[in-house]
């Protein structure tokens, strides 16, 4: 549209020619403002001509044909319009006309040069106003839209042309359909795969009734809101679903199988040896691990199946509708798949893994069941020799469930006074069977597990890393009791020592024996009476950190014991390499020893190994008088059994010195 001047208004005339001239000499003649009027016979849709012309005026003689009329309006929306009749408009088409145009004019009116120079300046100010409300628009970021009564498209602004991906001379005009108007906000989609969040009011446009949409572009937001949600649910490294969306989805799918009467199958899988590629290769090497793994999880799953990474090298597959025993052939699937080999830059990288697998019906009705008791037969498998895969049972089951309860309760065994120290003598074979030594022997107090054996928590204790704290609690309670034991009269000269088991783990602290040092130093008591024993196994599996804090201690006077000899790895020369003063056999030698030739062999080359290394010789265990027999004929120092005294709280410990050989 041309910019309106007060004296100058241009006009296009679409009419017939005859009629033509009758109406361009009803403008003229006015002195105020000077009319140009451009005549064509049928004017085609063109844009461009808005920027020339202020109004349209459009000659129609027959308004039979409305719909080619609205026609003829739609295509020209950018610009005002005056309908121009011979004859006044029937009322059954006023209506549409006035929703149709900006005004109307009857040529058979007494008036109608001065109607129709009235209706063509009303109409061309109330356009440029109407324009500078569009520029307003324009600018908008927001997209706008104004749609008639009818659903279709008065007016878009560009940035509602971009939202669409649309050509606004294909939108202007097209049908769209909107809410009612009621100022509540609706979500939209628009253009291929984007989203606006729309608001619609009435309003008045340009004399007719409509709605205007406002849309704000919201694809982005929603799109990093849908990263967000799929970060919450799924594990960032390899894509899968992660813990909390997997027991959500696992606990949908039992209701589901509940409702049709399915079968599920749930895999609890665990990468053997997974550590390893860590330690070795580095933990990026480990990430693409895990996302290849996973990539061949999901390759091999059946259709529905479902799968997720609960942290770690752990995954979990759930599979739908299982017949009974088909479970199996797909664990062994897995299996082969994951068997295969990983090539990561030319490192060849092979993983295996151990499977349990748990179904519904039978072993829970929940996703925290189901993994849990999967989870069990996982460890079965792992305990069975790992690249493997087990099916849940009760037993399995109840071990697993009490081993995670001591797990999670150990952690405040101290806090809540739980541990307790009982003492067993050691007494000399060659002196009457007088205590050389008290053999500290850590208990806890479980208030679920009674039965708790040391040998069970304290493998619990070096897993959790709580065995640095208990060691440390163990070692300055023993050494405060044994301090007070030594400095009270009735019992001078019936102690002649007290022996403290600690953990390999504990060795690895280089910082050991400066520590211990200071409390010997603390409590009075002599480095000489003081046996730390160190478990065979244990010393094995970190020998050389081991054996350098073995030999500080030895420099303090401490003594060394190795405690369960022959139970596991070493041989009898090792014995000459190790910073030692005593061997304690393995209980396990003296049992049913008088029957076993080989067992008594065994024993009596330990003797021999040490009575040439100068080392002392415990026999553990020894339990009857047969047994004691034996320590005494081949010549055992020492000995600690039931047979003697049995492990005894503090009070009793002070009534057996009193008596010195009283038997418990």
């Amino acid at each position: 549209m041309a910019s309106v001047a007060p004296d100058r208004l241009n006009l296009l005339l679409v009419a017939p020619a005859p009629a033509a001239g009758r109406i361009s000499d009803l403008f003229t003649g006015e002195a105020a403002v000077e009319y140009g009027v451009e005549h064509v016979l049928e004017d085609r849709p063109d844009p461009t001509r808005a920027d020339d012309v202020d109004v349209l005026l459009y000659h129609q003689r027959d308004l039979s044909d409305l719909d080619r009329l609205a026609e003829w309006r739609h295509s020209r929306l950018y610009l005002p319009a005056i309908l121009l009749t011979d004859t006044p408009v029937a009322d059954a088409h006023a209506d549409e006309v006035d929703r149709l145009f900006d005004d109307r004019v009857c040529l058979a009116h007494p008036d109608a040069a001065g109607q129709l120079r009235r209706a063509a300046r009303a109409a061309a100010r109330a356009w440029q106003m109407h324009t500078q409300f569009r520029e307003i628009l324009a600018q908008s970021p927001d997209g706008v839209v104004v749609v008639s009564d009818v659903s279709r498209v008065l007016y878009a602004n560009p940035a509602a042309i971009s939202m669409f991906e649309k050509e606004e001379r294909n939108f202007v005009g097209s049908a769209f359909r909107v809410p009612v108007p009621s100022g509540e906000i609706v979500e939209v989609s628009v253009g291929k795969s984007g989203t606006a969040e729309m608001r619609v009011v009435g309003v008045d446009w340009l004399g007719e009734q409509a709605s205007l949409a406002t849309l704000r572009d919201v694809t982005d937001r929603k799109r990093a809101e849908a990263a967000l949600t799929h970060a919450a649910d799924h594990d960032g490294l390899t894509g899968l679903r992660n813990r909390s969306r997997l027991q959500a989805d696992i606990n949908t799918a039992i209701d589901e199988a509940r409702r049709r009467n399915l079968r599920l199958a749930l895999f609890f899988i665990d990468l053997d040896n997974f550590k390893n590629v860590n330690d070795d290769l580095g933990h990026d090497a480990g990430d693409e691990v895990l996302r290849i793994v996973a990539g061949r999880l999901t390759s091999v799953g059946r259709s529905g199946s479902m799968a997720g990474r609960l942290g770690g090298d752990e995954f979990i597959i759930l599979v739908w509708d299982v017949a009974p025993g088909a479970e199996e052939t797909i664990a062994e699937r897995y299996l082969v798949e994951l068997s295969k080999r990983i090539d990561l830059d030319g490192t060849e990288v092979r993983v295996n893994a151990s499977i349990g697998i748990a179904t519904y019906p039978g072993a829970a009705d929940t996703a925290h069941g189901l993994i849990s008791a999967a989870d069990a037969a996982m460890y079965t498998a792992k305990r069975e020799g790992k690249h493997r895969y087990r099916m849940y049972s009760k037993v399995a089951g109840d071990a697993i469930a009490r081993r995670r309860r001591l797990e999670s309760d150990i952690l405040h065994a101290l806090a809540r006074d739980e541990m307790w120290l009982e003492y067993q003598p050691i007494v000399a074979l060659k002196s009457n069977l007088k205590p050389m030594c008290l053999e500290a022997l850590l208990r806890w107090r479980h208030p679920l597990y009674p039965d708790l054996k040391p040998e069970e928590f304290i493998t619990l204790a070096e897993n959790t890393g709580m065995i640095d704290a208990i060691g440390d609690w163990v070692m300055v309670q023993v050494c405060r009791q044994y301090g007070e034991w030594r400095s009270r009269p009735e019992f001078e000269g019936r102690l002649g020592g007290i022996s403290v088991n600690v953990s390999a783990l504990q060795l690895s602290n280089r910082s050991f024996a400066v520590s211990l040092r200071r409390l010997l130093r603390e409590t009075q008591v002599p480095a000489r009476e003081l046996w730390i024993e160190v478990t065979e196994t244990s010393l094995m599996h970190n020998l050389d950190e081991c054996i350098a804090v073995l030999r500080e201690l030895q420099a303090l006077g401490v003594k060394v014991a190795i405690d369960d000899f022959g139970s596991g790895y070493s041989s009898l020369s090792c014995l000459r390499d190790l910073p030692v003063d005593i061997v304690k056999l393995d209980r396990s030698f003296l049992a049913d020893i008088q029957e076993n030739d080989h067992k008594q062999g065994i024993v009596k080359s330990v003797i021999d190994i040490a009575r040439s290394l100068r080392l002392s010789v415990v026999a553990e265990g020894v339990e009857g008088e047969d047994q004691e027999r034996f320590a005494r004929t081949i010549e055992c120092d020492l000995a600690q059994g039931f047979r003697f005294a049995r492990p005894m709280p503090r009070e009793a410990v002070e009534q057996f010195l009193s008596n010195e050989r009283e038997h418990i």
